[in-house]
């Protein structure tokens, strides 16, 4: 009885070859788009940052306090941004928890569980973990897990940020 299955011929074992080969350099390529993408999300993370914990509490009656307070309830909410090849939502909960989806156009998603909070005018973000695990886990070992972004604008359908450069300004607008 004959097999159903064709012998395999050295032409066919070099395109299997070829075919794993291109296969490994995509997947370094989206995890390298995928850093630089959480880089664009994030913008890393000083070393010398100590934990939101650990700094005191604002006085309820200081003005830049109530400021902060009504950024954030500004804030909250879901918003998107396209920026170098990603396509970014990041939802701010009312519970300071939050997570920020990024889309590499024709690629993949990655997708991040973060803590997030306003102080002195700044978003602070902290991611906690993300998806897929082995590519997040990467991400955050080689950037770090928390990023600062000044507000300039809070408006109910526009949130401009400028990153820790001052110059790169972050445009995220309501998602309907």
């Amino acid at each position: 009885m004959a097999s159903a299955i064709p012998p395999t011929t050295s032409a066919a074992k070099a395109h299997r070859r070829r075919v794993w080969i291109a296969r490994g350099v995509w997947g370094s390529i989206l995890a390298l788009l995928g850093w630089g993408a959480f880089i664009l999300a994030t913008g890393g993370r000083e070393e010398n940052e100590s934990p939101e914990a650990e700094k005191p509490a604002a006085d309820p009656q200081d003005p830049a306090a109530a400021r902060d307070r009504q950024l954030a309830r500004t804030i909250l909410g879901q918003w998107h941004d396209t920026y170098m090849g990603t396509k970014r939502t990041i939802t701010l909960d009312d519970d300071g928890r939050g997570e920020m989806i990024v889309e590499i156009v024709g690629s993949t998603t990655l997708r991040f569980e973060m803590v997030w909070s306003v102080a002195d005018g700044t978003l602070r973000l902290r991611s906690l973990r993300g998806e897929p695990k082995f590519a997040a886990e990467m991400i955050l070992r080689i950037n770090g897990d928390r990023a600062e972004h000044r507000i300039i604008e809070a408006a109910p359908d526009r949130l401009l940020l400028v990153d820790r450069d001052g110059k790169t300004q972050l445009d995220w607008r309501r998602t309907p």
